[in-house]
């Protein structure tokens, strides 16, 4: 019998090529080499695995905000940064984390697990302006729950985008929506800032 992590990795598969609802237990099954008998045994339904993968992203951006925060305990922004960039080498990396950021904008799939990812990701985006604000590098006088909230949607948006571009020249650079909100919130040197967190990121990678 394939493990759970080999039978998650079918569902964000079938998931991520035909969306949530044209998507069967039945294919994914297929996908395994199993029945769809053998699958439900362990699966019932495919709202369970959907669930299934949305608690691996709600876990994944849990200890990622503990991991940012501790990478730059200086600096809400560079923290914030470092939290989206890897959320999104997760999301590129890794089937699972892919599929749940595309369920979260899927309005076929299902809802009960949506709201508490969506919250968490928010509430590690607010924290993070929270710092950047008590450090001064935010401007008085600014919203860390607005800014967070417009964040979101464009970080959840980009990722939803990016499982569905397969080029990476198509991606375009790293993190282009967040450049435009953080510049316009008025942080100063943006561009330079992302350079750094990704500079660190990539001699952290080869190191």
């Amino acid at each position: 019998m394939p493990t759970r992590e080999s039978i998650l990795d079918a569902a964000a598969a079938e998931m991520l090529q035909h969306g949530y609802a044209a998507s069967s237990l039945s294919a994914i099954a297929s996908r395994l080499g199993l029945t769809k008998g053998a699958l439900v045994r362990r699966f019932p339904t495919k709202e369970a695995l959907a669930q299934a993968l949305v608690e691996n992203l709600r876990a994944e951006v849990v200890s990622q905000r503990e991991r940012s925060a501790q990478a730059y305990p200086d600096s809400g922004i560079r923290a914030m940064i470092d939290f989206l960039v890897e959320l999104g080498t997760a999301s590129e990396a890794k089937p699972l984390a892919a599929a749940a950021a595309v369920l979260i904008t899927d309005r076929t799939s299902p809802t009960f697990a949506m709201t508490e990812v969506v919250a968490v990701w928010r509430s590690a985006l607010a924290a993070f302006l929270e710092r950047a604000l008590q450090l001064g590098e935010l401007p008085e006088p600014s919203s860390a729950s607005e800014l967070a909230e417009y964040a979101l949607i464009t970080s959840i948006g980009e990722a939803a985008l990016s499982a569905h571009v397969y080029s990476p020249a198509a991606r375009g650079e790293p993190l282009h929506f967040l450049r435009f909100t953080l510049t316009a919130a008025g942080v100063v040197d943006v561009d330079g800032q992302i350079d750094e967190v990704l500079a660190r990121r990539s001699a952290e990678v080869a190191g």
